[in-house]
């Protein structure tokens, strides 16, 4: 990371900019890493907070090169940043991390989904930051958390909610919120929306403790199941993306189901953790279809009556055929379709914009 000041692109608290985009990517041996940049300003240099727990803990300037952000055409590449933690956070506990561009309090513009929790060390147990965990907590510092049940005001929402602690992030103002049914077993449970999502006659079914839902903004779902079975279960849908009808389907603890940014899902498409059932090796009596998170990088489109299997990585870019089911992972910018699925065509990708025919 280059030296130099940060570089603040927004004059004062009071000013929000939409054109502000940023991931965090990783947080591991104490460093947290992940890129920011303004598209109405890409020369700039953005200046970034870190914060854990609520708390700015370190900054850094967004400048470092990465060659992915450049083919993506974010900027000129020059946008990646990096920060080293607090050696007082290595005491091998739990702590939420968040990131914003400095000058921008609540970040809007910026959504980062929480992701499955980022391990805060990969040299083994003898790290200083051996145990110590960081799940993305989102993009505001001040967020403004709320009991969950000021969502059973909104006209267009049926709430019913068991257990305690539950916490609800967002501006009702700023939402459109159509036949939601909400339905929540379970301590510790926090939605959060960012402005201009829509849902229209959604379900979100959680059964478990310490879960959370992340939409961002100007997300677009209709007719869709969003439900978790099982304790610290995740869902995240990246920004501008859209879903007509079918199910993501979180099963069995501590795992996740994250859609990046401005994926498109057909309907009738189904996203699921687990088998729901145990399969067992007649010999040993072992499990034999263990569970996992399912992962779409950023601009994926799934076709209608697609399956995506447990343990799923989608990579960017990339095309699922119509009632493809996809049981391995697949790299970025290809086409795959049938069952099982496979490759049938690389070097591509999408848009939603049907051109004329040459």
């Amino acid at each position: 990371m280059a030296a130099g000041p940060i570089i603040a692109p927004v004059a004062g608290d009071d000013t929000r900019s939409t054109s502000v985009d940023g991931r965090l990517e990783a947080a591991a041996d104490g460093v947290v890493a992940g890129w920011a940049w303004d598209a109405a300003t890409p020369d700039v240099r953005l200046g970034v907070e870190v914060l854990v727990d609520g708390a700015v803990v370190a900054t850094a300037r967004a400048d470092s090169f990465d060659r992915g952000l450049s083919e993506k055409g974010i900027g000129d590449g020059h946008h990646m940043f990096s920060a080293v933690l607090p050696p007082e956070l290595a005491d091998g506990n739990a702590h939420e991390l968040a990131a914003r561009v400095r000058g921008m309090p609540n970040a809007e513009g910026w959504d980062v989904p929480p992701v499955a929790p980022f391990p805060g060390f990969t040299l083994g147990d003898e790290h200083p930051f051996a145990g110590t965990t960081f799940a993305v907590a989102g993009v505001a510092a001040a967020r403004a958390e709320r009991p969950l049940a000021v969502i059973d005001a909104e006209p267009g929402v049926e709430l019913a909610a068991a257990g305690a602690a539950h916490l609800f992030v967002g501006d009702l103002r700023r939402l459109e919120l159509r036949r939601l049914r909400l339905d929540v077993e379970g301590d510790d449970f926090l939605l959060r929306m960012n402005p201009g999502a829509m849902l229209e006659g959604c379900k979100i079914i959680v059964r478990g403790d310490g879960c959370a839902v992340h939409i961002g903004g100007d997300v677009r779902l209709r007719h869709a199941i969003l439900r978790i079975d099982g304790d610290r279960g995740r869902i995240a849908i990246g920004g501008r993306t859209t879903m007509e009808g079918g199910a993501l389907l979180v099963h069995e603890d501590d795992l996740a189901i994250e859609l990046g940014r401005d994926c498109m899902l057909a309907r009738e498409v189904f996203l699921r953790t687990s088998d729901s059932h145990a399969i067992v090796d007649v010999a040993t009596g072992q499990r034999v279809n263990p569970p996992g998170s399912v992962t779409l990088g950023d601009h994926v489109w799934l076709g209608a009556g697609a399956q995506i299997g447990k343990g799923v990585t989608i990579g960017s870019g990339s095309i699922v055929g119509q009632r493809a089911v996809v049981s391995s992972d697949v790299p970025g910018e290809v086409v795959v379709a049938g069952n099982p699925a496979r490759v049938v065509r690389t070097g591509v990708t999408w848009r939603r914009e049907l051109d004329a025919q040459p």
